[in-house]
């Protein structure tokens, strides 16, 4: 059967101009700015963990160092990196459903949930790792469907692309490493029950294993290397810096409140619709599904984390689509078309400006405006400027030499010793204090939303600098 019909050309193109849209007209991420940071710090030759923090596995900002030093192409670059990752995703999911079903208004529905789904095509469309994780991650669970547990050689390739591909994935972001866990278990359970021979399993398994070590040098050479930072890194630096957890259900309302967005609510009711039925990889779904929610769902807590459950969610409704037709039915007719309709309405009241919007947010300056706001400055290369916004110093002529890992939140202050900062380069914070009241700085930026040590010395930066221009949440301080 015929794979692209014009149907799911023009679905495809939707979405290129919707992520287009967003990726020059979204507010600024404040992360955004940091992987870049780290990328540029890597190709200017920085040591990851040792001469900078970087919270998360090394493999990002070394596939994005080549991109960093292009001003603010890289970032219009690294964006639609985002936009075509999730463009290549929507084409994964399309060619799953339609292999597992046959179905081309199966495969269309499938696409046409994902590209409207504002919450994940929001936060897909940034420049961190999202949407490249998400692509990787649906592949790996891909390929599974072209596993035949037979000796041939395609199977043992399969087994290693499969462990190679996930295991970048969770080379990039710590927690997809719950859906390398998985795979493994999965595809070796199906291996002992359904290999006759039983040294093959043994064999055959070692290929997806290979696969994993083979994406893990890099983090494996860093571990080894560079042990403590490493943990520091991975590990402490995200212990310490945690703020909501589970204690007071400050996150179990905003997990809930995930739950029961009504476009999410619908794709659950769909899947929960689906998982009630039999059909091919119903077990790999719902392993990653309950893999990712476990991953994702402790500590720290901001609705974009459990946006990677929703080309899973979508999968399990989408095979059953045709169970979804009857079961979906009132006064004798099904209503699914509307349903489909209602949902794709709700995409425009999710995202950010309609969520700002409602919550009261300052929105921040997107790409066009964020060039403006560099352009305003009419100041001289190497100025000294103190700033808890990233994506503003990255392109700004002015130097931030002081606060090299500014990246820390506030609440890490204080739980680490004076000897634990200097040994991490951590910002001290007595001598921030310092150098303001010296005027050490030409310029300060404050960016309100951005959880940093500079919140502490507002006050002080107030006293001390004289408020110059307000851009979206950043103040813009000047002697």
């Amino acid at each position: 059967m015929k794979i692209y019909t014009k149907q799911a050309k023009v679905l495809f193109s939707v979405y290129f101009l919707i992520g287009t849209g967003f990726a020059l007209l979204r507010p600024v991420f404040s992360d955004e700015g940091y992987y870049i940071w780290a990328a540029r710090n890597v190709l200017h030759g920085k040591i990851l963990y040792v001469d900078f923090i970087f919270h998360q596995l090394p493999l990002l900002p070394i596939l994005y160092a080549p991109f960093s030093e292009l001003g603010l192409g890289t970032y219009y670059i690294l964006k639609y990196i985002s936009v075509l990752s999730t463009l290549g995703l929507a084409i994964l999911l399309y060619r799953h459903v339609l292999k597992v079903t046959s179905n081309y208004i199966a495969a269309y529905f499938a696409v046409l949930l994902l590209i409207f789904n504002g919450l994940f095509v929001d936060f897909n469309s940034i420049a961190k790792m999202f949407a490249l994780v998400n692509l990787l991650c649906y592949f790996s669970f891909y390929l599974v469907s072209f596993v035949k547990f037979n000796s041939t050689t395609k199977d043992k390739i399969i087994f290693f692309c499969t462990g190679l591909i996930s295991s970048l994935a969770s080379n990039m972001r710590i927690m997809f490493w719950s859906c390398t866990v998985v795979l493994f278990l999965y595809l070796a359970y199906k291996l002992f029950r359904e290999l006759k021979q039983g040294k093959q399993k043994y064999f055959y398994i070692s290929y997806f294993l290979a696969g994993v070590l083979f994406s893990s040098i890099v983090t494996i050479y860093y571990y080894l290397s560079y042990t403590d930072e490493f943990i520091f890194g991975n590990y402490k630096h995200n212990l310490y810096s945690q703020q909501n957890v589970w204690t007071g259900g400050e996150n179990l309302i905003k997990w809930l409140k995930f739950f029961f967005m009504p476009q999410n609510l619908m794709l659950f009711i769909f899947m929960i619709i689906g998982i009630t039925q039999k059909f091919k990889y119903k077990v790999p779904a719902i392993l990653f599904f309950l893999a990712l929610l476990a991953s994702h769902s402790p500590g720290y807590f901001i609705d974009e984390y459990l946006t990677v459950l929703i080309p899973y969610v979508i999968y399990i409704g989408a095979v059953n689509y045709n169970v979804l037709k009857k079961k979906l039915i009132y006064k004798g007719r099904s209503f699914i078309k509307y349903a489909v309709i209602i949902y794709v309405f709700g995409f425009f009241i999710t995202t950010p400006y309609f969520r700002y919007m409602i919550t009261g947010r300052i929105l921040e300056p997107n790409l066009l405006q964020l060039n403006e706001m560099i352009e305003y400055e009419k100041t001289l290369k190497g100025e000294k400027i103190l700033s808890s916004w990233y994506i503003y110093t990255l392109y700004s002529n002015k130097v931030n030499d002081t606060l090299n890992n500014n990246y820390v939140y506030s609440t890490m202050i204080g739980k680490l010793s004076p000897e634990e900062c200097r040994k991490y380069g951590l910002p001290d914070s007595s001598l921030i204090s310092n150098l303001i009241k010296e005027k050490y700085y030409d310029v300060i930026v404050q960016n309100e939303t951005t959880p940093h040590v500079l919140l502490q010395h507002k006050e002080m930066i107030k006293d001390y600098y004289k408020l110059d221009r307000v851009f979206g949440n950043s103040k813009y301080f000047v002697k």
